[in-house]
């Protein structure tokens, strides 16, 4: 009977720590879901620069009335080199770059760790050529959580327009196309982003389009050339163990600052 009586004690106790545990666990990664999201929002009251005319209005019809202080944002983190906005979606942040290509994976804006990361571009990205950024596909939506939304066609098309700001140009790009593809090893139709930060021939173009067709959920019957600068911008996506989500973007305007 006493066995009996301290295993039940026991169980009993291991449930309690557990429930306190997740409990813990769920409370913490709220309120770093908060912080985050309230840093972003002090980040955006800080650095933007509005101009006289209607800046969403502005956005949604392809001009670029939106203006971002990067003095500020280079006091701030001197990593920062772009702030990305996508209308139709919450995507409205500051892009930064790194040597160690994956530091930005586990640092905010600040540096400081932190799930959510921060969106951070391929090292090897040329706004020369072609430009890939990866984002955190978070629960809460955050950084590159409503990225998939552009997985449908009929989402794209009524919000096709994505701008990447830098100290020095503005540009405009137009989405072209999504596809998911699984960066594993032992994936035989791997389509690696990266791989094609530079198109300059065209047997390179020809592979890049080719594995492109293979992986694409749709496209909006854009051409691309080698004339073209392309940005492409990368999740994870949970079909696969290294499954990933990519939407690609062909750039239609630059405007200088």
């Amino acid at each position: 009977m006493i066995g009996k009586k301290f295993f039940y004690k026991s169980g009993m106790g291991i449930c309690i720590l557990a429930g306190v545990g997740a409990l813990l666990y769920y409370g913490i990664h709220r309120y770093d879901e908060h912080r985050v999201n309230k840093r972003m929002e002090q980040l955006r009251q800080e650095v933007y620069i509005h101009t006289e005319k209607n800046d969403e209005q502005g956005l949604k019809k392809g001009k670029t009335s939106l203006k971002i202080d990067f003095s500020r944002l280079e006091k701030i983190n001197s990593d920062i080199r772009a702030w990305i906005k996508m209308t139709g979606v919450d995507i409205d942040y500051p892009v930064a770059v790194s040597s160690q290509n994956d530091y930005y994976l586990h640092h905010d804006v600040d540096k400081k760790k932190n799930a959510h990361g921060t969106l951070y571009f391929a090292v090897q990205s040329d706004f020369a050529s072609n430009a890939l950024i990866y984002g955190h596909n978070m629960k809460d939506g955050s950084m590159f959580g409503e990225l998939q939304k552009f997985g449908q066609k009929e989402f794209a098309q009524k919000h096709p327009l994505v701008y990447l700001y830098t100290k020095e140009n503005t540009f405009l790009y137009h989405i072209i196309g999504s596809f998911v593809t699984d960066v594993s090893e032992d994936s035989e139709n791997a389509f690696h982003c990266s791989n094609y930060l530079k198109i300059d021939t065209p047997e390179k173009l020809k592979k890049f389009l080719q594995q492109y067709e293979m992986c694409k959920k749709y496209d909006l019957l854009e051409k691309v050339s080698l004339k073209d600068h392309l940005l492409m911008l990368s999740t994870c996506e949970y079909s696969s163990a290294d499954g990933r989500f990519i939407v690609l973007c062909k750039r239609v305007k630059e405007e200088k600052n």
